[in-house]
């Protein structure tokens, strides 16, 4: 099992208004999840790359599940027929 955490902060500015005992709020600076491709492992079918992904101040946290799975076996054989004398 490797874990791959990312993380990321969005931000916004605050100002004191000292005059008025009030804080200014300024908007959201989104930010992006980079994309992220999985390791190829021998044996198995690697799962499909993650996007990167938009976040803003309505985000939630989320995780992505990848499963990896193995690939098809397969197995050839020849039959050969032996006759005593021939």
């Amino acid at each position: 099992d490797d874990d791959f955490d990312q993380t990321v902060t969005i931000k916004r500015t605050a100002q004191d208004n000292e005059a008025t005992k009030t804080v200014i709020f300024g908007d959201w600076h989104p930010a992006t999840l980079e994309a992220y491709t999985p390791a190829d492992r021998e044996g198995l079918v690697t799962p499909s790359a993650v996007p990167s992904l938009p976040v803003d101040e309505n985000s939630q946290d989320s995780s992505v599940a990848l499963t990896y799975t193995t690939k098809p076996a397969s197995m050839n054989f020849k039959a050969y027929e032996e006759t005593e004398g021939k």
